[in-house]
């Protein structure tokens, strides 16, 4: 009797949950993809430039010693 009413729990459960009501019946479209606003395109560019480029560094060292590495 314990198997039967522990089997029904979860058989309410997983009809009840709402992760599992999400997965199984889909009820929201999804929406229509939209353009970015903002300005238009002139020729190649884009509405982004990126980030502006760094000056070259030379590369450090994270640790000094005095001692030689062997």
């Amino acid at each position: 009797m314990k198997f039967l009413y522990l089997l029904l729990s979860i058989c309410i459960f997983l009809l009840c949950a709402p992760w599992s009501k999400a997965q199984t019946i889909p009820t929201l479209a999804l929406p229509d993809p939209t353009p970015p606003n903002g300005a238009p395109v002139d020729g190649e560019s884009t509405g982004f430039p990126g980030p502006p480029s760094a000056a070259p560094t030379e590369p450090t060292p994270e640790v000094s010693t005095i001692y030689p590495i062997y």
